[in-house]
């Protein structure tokens, strides 16, 4: 009998040990339904146990869950919230307004808003881009054109410069309207 006991609590310990281990897999925590206060979600991004969907166009906040899903906050007043990206260190949220046609920057902890980059009057940036010092950003209010701008985040006050491609960008599937 004695001899069965070892080779069980072997057995126990060695289960124990895996189930800690990184990469094993482990029973998932249970889906958490999130009911937003906006019908189509544009983006989603995560800084560490906090996730932000922006509302899109038609919406006025990004509403800020935890790691599961549960609403823990929301940044209000927006005009347009679209595309999100995160700085490298994951401390600051840039937020797309092409509505207002600017760019604001958030603290991922406090969720206050730390600047407000005006891109140009008619400029509607949409999509952002990070490199460290440059805050990138497609923008263009027309459905087929478009142009590259960035933020350079390194000078104080901030610069921001459009036009960067030096030309404005057309679609070839329908080059007529631009």
């Amino acid at each position: 009998m004695r001899t069965l006991q070892k080779p069980v609590l072997f057995l126990t310990a060695l289960v124990t040990c895996l189930a800690a281990l990184p990469g094993v897999a482990q029973a998932a925590p249970t889906p958490t339904v999130t009911l937003l206060p906006f019908n189509q979600p544009e983006d989603v991004v995560s800084a560490g146990d906090r996730v932000f969907v922006s509302g899109g166009r038609d919406a006025a906040q990004i509403v800020v869950t935890d790691a599961a899903g549960a609403v823990t906050g929301t940044i209000d007043g927006l005009v347009g919230p679209t595309d999100l990206q995160l700085s490298n260190d994951r401390r600051t949220l840039y937020v797309a307004l092409p509505q207002a046609d600017a760019i604001a920057a958030y603290d991922t902890g406090s969720l206050a808003r730390s600047a407000l980059y005006a891109t140009g009057a008619g400029t509607c940036p949409a999509k952002l881009a990070f490199t460290g010092r440059f805050l990138w950003f497609g923008y263009g209010c027309g459905t087929w054109g478009g142009e590259i701008g960035r933020v350079d985040l390194a000078r104080q006050p901030a610069v921001v410069t459009t036009g960067l491609s030096g030309q404005s960008a057309t679609s070839p599937a329908n080059p007529a309207e631009t």
